[in-house]
């Protein structure tokens, strides 16, 4: 978190054992701090699809003082380098969690099943579950449904704000993605929900991907 202008470790309710995860400078070992945590483990996923070119997007407004997306021909050209190292780093990320000695999924999070107002709610009311579960004290239930609606409008207006393309794929990566997430369906087959996930995921990157061009040169180039 930031706080006074300086970089520091999250303390206190919102800490968790992967706090720190995403930052290059601090060492995480989630594994060295099992005794200050539950070992029931949420795990937010998202269809590497939609959540490479996110992550991108990401990047160029905290490093970069973008707005939003950056430019289409810089997302080509990050898309077409670093496709293949990203996805295998987004599913190493999932594979940690999902064996981990002391850490155990409770519940998968699936980015898109929490924006869908089929699947939203009844998401957000597993979550309560776990969180209730764990001791901490949740909303009731009846007011699950209108705690969803406010947090999934605030995201889908962040997300109509921010997106000016809709980032694309050639059709070898659209395949390539397709045929990752098939593997990865296969190797969980002890974990039927997370199969579902990833079907699910399959299925939309073979319906839905945009089908794009190779990395083009700087315009004016």
């Amino acid at each position: 978190s930031i706080k006074g202008g300086k970089l520091r470790r999250c303390h206190g309710v919102s800490e968790t054992a992967a706090c720190t995860q995403g930052h290059p400078f601090v060492p995480v070992n989630p594994e060295t701090q099992t005794s200050g945590f539950d070992p029931r483990v949420i795990f937010a996923i998202r269809n590497f699809a939609t959540a490479f070119p996110a992550f991108h997007t990401d990047k160029h407004i905290a490093y970069h003082g973008g707005a939003g997306q950056a430019p289409e021909h810089q997302w080509r050209k990050v898309r077409d380098e670093y496709i293949e190292s990203s996805m295998k780093t987004w599913w190493e990320m999932a594979q940690w969690w999902r064996t981990a000695d002391y850490y155990k999924v409770a519940l998968y999070l699936p980015f898109e099943w929490l924006l869908s107002p089929a699947k939203g709610p009844k998401l957000v009311q597993s979550l309560a579950d776990v969180y209730a579960e764990a001791g901490f004290e949740v909303a009731p239930a009846q007011d699950i449904p209108c705690i969803w609606y406010q947090m999934a409008q605030k995201e889908w207006k962040r997300q109509d704000a921010l997106m000016v393309y809709k980032p694309g794929y050639t059709a070898n990566q659209r395949d390539f993605m397709a045929q990752q997430l098939k593997e990865h369906f296969d190797e969980v087959k002890d974990d039927a929900y997370l199969q579902s996930i990833l079907e699910e995921y399959r299925e939309e990157v073979m319906k839905t991907t945009k089908l794009d061009q190779k990395a083009d040169a700087e315009p004016g180039r």
